[in-house]
């Protein structure tokens, strides 16, 4: 079930998404959604983290608390995620011992280097082999 959860988007992140979805050759309109770019980071960080420890110790070592009232450097957003994976995330960063906000942070700003844009598809609109 796909229910919408709150998360910190790093300013960095956001950036980035950005500037991938600029070079992403289709139409505006028929470019995804952010959302869907965020929600598919969250999925490569948590493949990641299983299969490449260079990963792992990148997201491991790279910490900072988000300050969830500092608005210059995150971006709260609403995210359709799985319950599922947000579960997963919640369990990873519990077993980390590291706080749901922090954990997330340092996932996607490392996650969000692997991330192809062009590879998302737009919900309605078909995709042609």
């Amino acid at each position: 079930m796909t229910t919408k959860k709150e998360y910190y988007i790093p300013a960095l992140v956001v950036g980035a998404v950005h500037e991938k979805r600029a070079k992403d050759p289709r139409l505006a309109s028929r470019k995804p959604p952010l959302y869907q770019a965020y929600t598919r980071i969250l999925e490569i960080g948590m493949d990641l983290l299983k299969t490449d420890d260079d990963f792992l110790t990148a997201v491991l070592s790279n910490w900072m608390r988000v300050d969830e009232n500092d608005r210059d450097c995150w971006q709260r957003v609403n995210l359709p995620v799985y319950d599922e994976l947000h579960n997963r995330l919640k369990q990873e960063s519990f077993n980390r011992n590291r706080r749901f906000y922090d954990f997330v942070h340092a996932l996607m700003l490392e996650a969000v280097r692997h991330l192809e844009y062009s590879d998302l598809h737009t919900p309605g609109v078909q995709v042609r082999a």
